[in-house]
């Protein structure tokens, strides 16, 4: 029977305290007891030296406990709430099924992530739950045995817990880790012995810890899960239509924030949803957690001294003081060193910094506002760099790039500044998607474009200009480009200035010249051995064929795309090419072999965040409902597409997307005449209640 474990990532540090404060009452006193009497000075040094036992734990602290007494008083307010079917995008979604499928498979690790309060410790406890109570957690799936907490809070040197723990790993016991990350050596001591002895993990993390984490766990088969955004009608199932709709928009999914929403809007119902989800989303009971505990472990001064590093670019030259603690912090995953300079990873990041720091200053000394000013914003970029690591759509991370927009758009209006409110504008556009939040600050900021002199800045901005329709611009930026690659020499520049040529040839429908710079572009990837490269551009070359009706031959390219693609891991890629291949099968009518690409297309653009990928397929997969005659479903997928390109500012995509909608009512009201009044009624009624 295998031994399952289960790795939770909740923080607790003031156990911790209250654990070792009564050793430093015994100090205080010892110390009372030397200044009364200090002829008992020698006899307690020598006490203290050879025969006051140090433990690094408690004896009497148990190793292995269950949930209840792993949790303090408080997590279990918020823990011991009432499971739900979990419905994710209308669809209900058994992840206890989904561990339970893991548990009967050979696989050995399944990792559950998702966001901060989306229900990743649950899942484990309520698993937990069905194990210790039923002995079993599917029909056909028997587990005799308790599942435990390991109580990794206590236990720093993995000594410690060597000896209560090979005892239980003999038996039938499912055990449950908490703090990994904070603990990685007891961690992988447990992980390298139980994965020894043929048990199973189920680590719970962050999305942005999945990569890290793999690599920490080594070469073993790995399951995942990713917790998504829920209904929040399955978690509030009481509450009246107008306060659910609330809850929904401003929770956007997530059952913790939810909770929290649902509290607010209670104690002042009048507030507008926007105040409300700023209220939250910086919300004490919410962001406090992970802040609390790094000014307890590592103190105020050194929070400040690493935020403000951060915000300017990284760290580099660390004090002695702090030289102990940042490698601390850099096992526990929190900071990570790149080209010589220590950065705090994206994920407190996001919880630290960005929440909190960038708008309230609560510890920082400086604001938001003067570190982007400083030194004439040279540290603007860098900053941006910050923010952009975190793909989130929290209003918050959007305020903080419209703030440094506006403080680029006031420096001094010379050429260097110029050069960076086109690096800058081109920076938040690919991070947002947004056009008009660039535009809105800094105008039609690409028209400085003839103050540019390098070759990668032209690239990145003929690129950008493509992108938004502008190919007279992006062929002067390319041209350029590309004169500079050819007088250095430099191949990659080369083959990605032809392969950007060739997207403007094709636009305009000259695909002849299209296929001469993508064939150059290829050539030269081919020589770098450029995978990635290679793949994008067999990817256009099947564009061009399948505009040209050869569907075979687009097949093909976009078969060859996808092979090379899986190579490097490019899952943009892949996602698109899978899109395209839906689209070959949708217009040869084969329907059923469509939605099952734009479907696995759709699930990698969700998990990547791409929201522009995400309207277009779900615009596609409306269309295959309209074509089936499928209204109801039509209406809804064009729906879901449309709000998405609202808030991309599409307009483009909007009108096509109101133009299929459109489409609907004619040949609705065509169907009204032949069905008669009372049938059409029924009918209209139900779809009418999806175009809301």
């Amino acid at each position: 029977m295998y031994t399952l474990i289960l790795i939770s990532t909740m923080t607790n540090l003031s156990e911790i305290r209250a654990l070792v404060l009564p050793y430093y009452e015994d100090v205080a006193l010892i110390c009372a007891i030397i200044t009364a009497l200090p002829v008992l000075v020698g006899i307690i040094l020598y006490l203290s030296k050879n025969h006051i036992s140090k433990p690094s734990t408690p004896k009497d602290a148990e190793a292995l406990v269950e949930y209840k007494k792993y949790f303090t008083e408080k997590e279990l307010e918020k823990l011991e709430v009432p499971y739900v079917q979990r419905i994710e995008n209308n669809i209900e979604r058994d992840v206890i099924e989904e561990a339970a499928d893991f548990l009967k498979s050979s696989e050995q690790v399944l990792i559950i992530c998702g966001e901060s309060g989306i229900g990743k410790t649950k899942l484990a406890i309520e698993i937990s739950i069905k194990i210790n109570e039923s002995k079993e957690l599917t029909g056909n799936f028997k587990f005799k045995g308790n599942c435990l907490f390991a109580n990794l809070r206590h236990y720093k040197n993995p000594k410690d817990i060597e000896e209560k723990l090979n005892a239980k790993l003999s038996e039938k016991t499912v055990l449950i880790f908490d703090d990994y990350q904070y603990n990685m050596e007891v961690f992988n001591e447990i992980k390298n012995k139980a994965l020894r002895r043929n048990s199973k993990l189920i680590i719970t993390t962050r999305p942005i810890f999945v990569k890290a984490l793999k690599e920490k766990i080594g070469e073993v088969s790995i399951r995942k899960i990713k917790l998504g955004r829920m209904d929040i009608n399955g978690i509030l199932k009481d509450l009246e239509d107008g306060d659910l709709k609330k809850v929904e928009r401003i929770s956007e999914g997530n059952p913790a924030i939810a909770l929290l929403a649902l509290d607010y809007i209670r104690e002042d119902p009048d507030r507008n949803a926007k105040e409300v989800f700023q209220g939250i989303r910086t919300s004490k009971d919410f962001f406090d957690k992970i802040i609390k505990d790094f000014q307890k472990e590592y103190g105020e001064d050194f929070i400040e001294f690493l935020a403000e590093g951060e915000l300017t670019g990284g760290v580099a030259n660390i004090p002695q003081e702090y030289e102990k603690t940042m490698i601390e912090m850099e096992k526990s995953g929190h900071i990570a060193k790149h080209e010589s300079k220590y950065h705090l990873t994206p994920d407190v990041l996001s919880e630290y910094l960005i929440n909190r720091e960038f708008f309230s200053g609560t510890i920082l000394k400086h604001s938001f506002e003067e570190l982007a000013r400083a030194d004439n914003g040279t540290y603007i970029l860098e900053m941006l760099n910050s923010i952009m690591k975190i793909k989130d759509d929290r209003e918050i991370y959007r305020k903080a790039a419209a703030k440094l927009l506006e403080i680029v758009d006031q420096l001094e209006p010379n050429a260097e500044q110029k050069k960076k409110r086109i690096k800058t504008g081109i920076m938040v556009y690919d991070g947002f998607g947004s056009l008009n939040l660039v535009t809105e600050k800094l105008k039609e900021f690409w028209t400085d474009y003839d103050i540019l002199q390098d070759g990668k800045d032209l690239l990145d901005l003929g690129i950008f200009l493509i992108k938004i329709s502008k190919p007279y611009e992006a062929r002067k930026c390319l041209e350029k480009a590309e004169e500079i690659f050819s007088k250095n020499h430099d191949k990659v520049g080369i083959s990605s200035t032809s392969h950007s040529l060739g997207i403007i040839y094709q636009q305009q429908g000259n695909y002849e010249e299209a296929v001469k710079k993508y064939n150059q572009s290829l050539e030269m990837k081919e020589e770098l051995g450029d995978k990635s490269g290679i793949a994008i551009t067999l990817y256009q070359l099947g564009n061009i064929h399948y505009s040209q009706g050869n569907y075979e031959e687009a097949v093909k390219k976009y078969n060859q795309s996808l092979e090379m693609n899986k190579k490097p891991g490019d899952k943009s890629g892949i996602a698109k090419t899978l899109h395209q291949l839906g689209m070959i099968h949708h217009d040869k009518g084969n329907y059923e072999e469509a939605v099952k690409k734009y479907n696995q297309s759709l699930e990698i653009k969700e998990e990547l965040g791409d929201k522009s990928g995400i309207a277009i397929t779900l615009h596609q997969l409306g269309n295959i409902h309209y074509s089936q005659g499928n209204y109801e479903e039509a209406v809804k997928k064009y729906n879901q597409s449309l709000k998405i390109k609202e808030e991309l500012g599409d307009k483009s995509g909007i009108a096509k997307t109101l133009h299929q909608l459109d489409r609907i009512k004619k040949d609705m009201d065509r169907l009204k005449e032949k069905m008669g009044e009372e049938n059409f009624e029924k009918a209209y009624q139900k779809i009418e209640s999806n175009n809301k």
